[in-house]
């Protein structure tokens, strides 16, 4: 004997996936039938069905409807309560706000920092952030997030390849200038940021910030105009030329972007900054220096120094060598002093780096001010020894030693921890 459940639900299911319009418009149908005929009209036996098709098509109708809120009150439910794909957590040290002008007016400048953690499986993009408040009295300008590669320690966004991994805490901030200030807000007081950022899946991500105050920096003497070129004799007037050429860079990509003008670092294919320090916690690895995991071999790039490496290789003796280290050594200082990286660097490839560095010392201020002028060597010998430990001699590693020891202010960089790190290595082998 044949089981009738069988058929039966095979029929229900049928009719389950039956559209909506159908049952709708066979009720509607219904419906005008009964209203626009006359009883009397209709055959006797003909009204009771058509009744029936009304009530059973009005009720699957219904159901349809109803089935279909239910499941969008769960998809919206399970949106809701489902955990976020990025966790974000405050980051304060990078946390700022304050107010300028600019020749259309005043503007409103802020950083907010963050440590992101993927609860997914895949790395994510956060490929762009808007803003949500402030609102009043402020129209964006420019908004942006970028996050750190903490295998190469540098930053940039998700058009370079810098990923939300899923390996351990990703360091970010997002950072936005805009146009006009907010209303009735003072410099001093919080300011309550919110960013919204959106991931590579249309995915968002909100992140508030009461936002720290930073005072308006006071208005910078004028400097002094530079050396006019054309009064100069070779070789000053090619070193001038060079390091004003640098300035200008520097003036672009500087010490606020987290820039060395033109000095850049070039990795797996791709150019970035030679950035700072970072590490990961409980790590036995040597992350001090990059010891190579079977990509490209890093390169610290500069056109700018090239070309002042090219003049020096024309040189034909001592005779010529000594006017080029005295114009190159005597710009140490002045309006050159945010490009004396650029001198370091040089020296480093033509065999003079405890020269330069002696002339820092004694050009350089102690205090960098505007310039940043011995923290540009810094960030310069720091991205250097990391990434480049090999074009250092015992003699050079000597005279970076002796340069950080003297500075009067601590420096913020591991430098003295990367030269002990490459002689530990040159030791083993």
């Amino acid at each position: 004997m044949s089981d009738p459940v069988g058929p039966i639900s095979k029929v229900l299911e049928l009719v389950r996936k039956l559209p909506l319009w159908l049952f709708a418009g066979v009720a509607l149908a219904c419906g005008i039938l009964l209203k626009a005929v006359p009883a009397a009209d209709l055959p006797t036996d003909a009204r009771p069905w058509i009744v029936l098709c009304l009530v059973v098509s009005g009720s699957l109708a219904t159901a349809k409807i109803v089935e279909w809120v239910v499941f969008a009150i769960k998809a919206v439910y399970a949106r809701a309560t489902a955990p976020p794909a990025i966790h974000l957590s405050p980051c304060p040290h990078w946390d700022f706000w304050t107010i300028g002008k600019d020749a259309d007016g005043p503007t409103t400048q802020f950083r907010v920092g963050f440590l992101a953690r993927n609860t997914s499986d895949q790395p994510i993009a956060l490929v762009s952030a808007k803003l949500v408040r402030p609102r009043l009295g402020v129209t964006s300008h420019h908004i942006d997030v970028m996050v750190k590669n903490e295998r190469t320690g540098m930053s940039g966004s998700a058009r370079t390849g810098h990923l939300v991994t899923t390996e351990d805490l990703t360091e970010g901030t997002s950072h936005a200038l805009l146009k006009g200030k907010p209303w009735f807000q003072k410099l001093e007081d919080p300011l309550v940021v919110v960013v919204e950022f959106t991931d590579d899946l249309g995915r968002k991500y909100r992140f508030k910030r009461n936002v720290r105050g930073v005072p308006r920096a006071k208005a910078k003497p004028a400097r002094p105009p530079l050396e006019q070129l054309g009064q100069l004799a070779e070789p000053a007037k090619t070193v001038a030329a060079v390091l004003q050429a640098e300035l200008s860079r520097y003036d672009l990509n500087g010490r606020q972007g987290g820039g060395l003008g033109s000095v850049h670092l070039v990795l797996d294919g791709r150019e970035s900054k030679l950035g700072t320090d970072s590490w990961t916690s409980n790590s036995p690895k040597n992350q001090s220096l990059w010891l190579g995991d079977g990509s490209d071999e890093p390169a610290v790039v500069s056109d700018n120094a090239d070309a002042l490496v090219a003049t020096y290789d024309k040189l034909e003796g001592r005779d010529d060598e000594l006017p080029f280290f005295d114009a190159l050594f005597d710009r140490m200082g002045g309006n050159y002093a945010r490009v004396a990286y650029l001198v370091v660097l040089v020296a480093l490839r033509v065999g003079q780096l405890e020269r330069a560095l002696e002339a820092a010392i004694e050009k350089l201020p102690d205090e960098d001010g505007d310039d940043h002028a011995l923290s540009n060597i810094q960030m310069l010998l720091n991205g250097m020894l990391k990434f480049r430990h090999q074009d250092f001699g015992e003699e050079d590693l000597d005279a970076v030693e002796s340069f950080v020891g003297r500075l009067k202010s601590p420096p913020t960089l591991r430098i003295r921890d990367k030269v002990a790190s490459i002689r530990a290595i040159r030791a083993a082998h």
